[in-house]
């Protein structure tokens, strides 16, 4: 059969369009291999190198921030063992009071001392609206709002910004074991995704949830009767939510380590310190936690308590270093501790240590 002139350039047109076509797709390849990915790949490397080139270090003595040197009290410039510490976007500084069952507001570098935004300014106990038998904790939400665990009342109470007094969100105001109750509430935590509200209910060896609204709690964590299995809690006290794993870190006290407990979760895993509950002194061991915080890098800080230190892990490592005090030495100078409860850190990384039985809250300047 002979093929017609118009068939035959039909023909060579198609075949010279899928040559090109077929050249300018591996011309497209070779580009992108080229000049896209080795830039997509430089600005992955650049991102690392940001993350792996971040300085973290701090001063080795503090700066009093909130309280006196060597002076409890209830005054406006005092403290009586500070417990809680949060922060609010300008970096205000909000502490838990304890034994003065208030909390106290403080704006950095501040002349006149703290002011009084939940409780009594005067330190007086009570139950009622108005009052605090002990606050462990305070959780500040963005819109102002204070969470404040009110430890010997066994509840939590919600000050609204601004209010004279606050509401009761958890608890009774009597020590019980019911979904409903709570004995010796201690730390706070908040997922904002589901507006949901997590309590480390100390007494009763579990951490709970309550939802915006509800009047009972659900057991994420132990509840399983006071023991140092991984489906056991032992005195829990601080508690940190990790939106990125979807769990909470708990300050396992009375088992000497920092565990994980991913919501729905039947157990805990190990983060640092003694699987089997054992305390000590070494890098690698806890004496007494009471609080647990993650930087934005995942390090993770840990109030030493009874070992009188700050430590920092790195990510994965199971190693310690020492940031703040010094292991098994108790004082009142600007560089030691004496029984630490909590840790916090503000914008600037800048580290906070409530250095409780001193009755004041240490900045270490990050540098």
């Amino acid at each position: 059969m002979v093929e017609t002139t118009e068939a035959t350039t039909e023909r060579r047109f198609v075949v010279t369009w899928s040559v090109l076509l077929s050249w300018g797709c591996a011309f497209l390849i070779a580009l992108i291999s080229v000049i896209v990915i080795p830039i997509l790949y430089t600005n992955k490397k650049s991102n690392q190198a940001a993350d792996a080139g971040v300085v973290l270090r701090w001063n080795t003595k503090g700066r009093i921030v909130a309280g006196t040197l060597n002076e409890e009290g209830s005054g406006a410039r005092q403290l009586f063992h500070p417990i809680g510490l949060a922060f609010d976007s300008s970096d205000t500084l909000y502490v838990a009071d304890y034994e003065n069952n208030r909390v106290q507001k403080w704006s950095m570098n501040s002349t006149t001392g703290g002011t009084t935004v939940a409780g009594q300014a005067t330190a007086i106990m009570g139950a009622n609206s108005t009052m605090f038998h002990y606050p462990t904790d305070v959780l500040l939400h963005p819109n102002g709002d204070l969470y404040v665990s009110d430890r010997y009342n066994n509840r939590v109470q919600l000050w609204a910004s601004g209010a004279l007094e606050g509401k009761t969100i958890a608890g009774t105001g009597r020590a019980g074991t019911e979904n409903y109750e709570l004995n010796n509430p201690w730390g706070l935590a908040y997922k904002h995704e589901t507006k949901t509200l997590f309590i480390s209910d100390c007494y009763n060896n579990r951490v709970v949830a309550y939802q915006s609204g509800s009047s009972n709690g659900t057991v994420v964590a132990g509840g399983n009767i006071q023991g140092k299995t991984p489906t056991q809690l032992f005195f829990p006290t601080g508690i940190y939510f990790d939106s990125l794993t979807n769990s909470l870190l708990i300050a396992n006290w009375g088992g000497n380590n920092i565990v994980r407990w991913v919501l729905g979760a039947s157990n805990w895993t190990l983060i640092v310190g003694s699987a089997i509950g054992e305390s000590g002194s070494g890098s690698t061991f806890l004496n007494g936690p009471y609080d647990v915080t993650l930087d934005p890098y995942r390090n993770v800080y840990v109030v030493d308590n009874a070992n009188f230190r700050i430590q920092m892990f790195k990510p994965d490592e199971i190693n310690g270093t020492t940031l703040a005090g010094s292991t098994g030495r108790t004082g009142n100078s600007y560089g030691l501790l004496n029984s630490p409860y909590t840790v916090a850190f503000d914008s600037q990384l800048n580290l906070y240590v409530a250095d409780t039985f001193n009755s004041r809250v240490l900045r270490f300047t990050r540098y």
